[in-house]
């Protein structure tokens, strides 16, 4: 949880470059005479009810502006449009 790592950012940018719905998810396979390691990593875009906390500061209402400033003093998560990818889930698993 947290910060992506370099992986993660360079699917995070070159899906983020392509606007298309399908283009959303991204997976690496890995074989070594030691492991097998598989990564997935599905982007996550800004979906209309997202837009009520992380939308441009002018559309969020008052209210959920005063809570999210008292809540969440040092959250940058806004100024975001609808489709734009806000983070990603990513799965990591290593087997032999």
């Amino acid at each position: 949880i947290g910060t992506p790592d370099d992986w993660e950012r360079e699917q995070l940018i070159r899906l983020s470059n392509n606007p298309l719905p399908e283009s959303l998810e991204s997976s690496l396979i890995s074989n070594s005479t030691e492991h097998r390691s598989i990564r997935y990593l599905r982007a996550l875009p800004t979906g209309p009810l997202c837009l009520t906390c992380h939308g441009q500061p002018k559309d969020i209402p008052n209210d959920v502006a005063s809570t999210l400033n008292e809540l969440y003093p040092y959250d940058k998560a806004i100024g975001y449009k609808l489709g734009e990818i806000r983070g990603a889930i990513s799965i990591q698993a290593t087997g032999r």
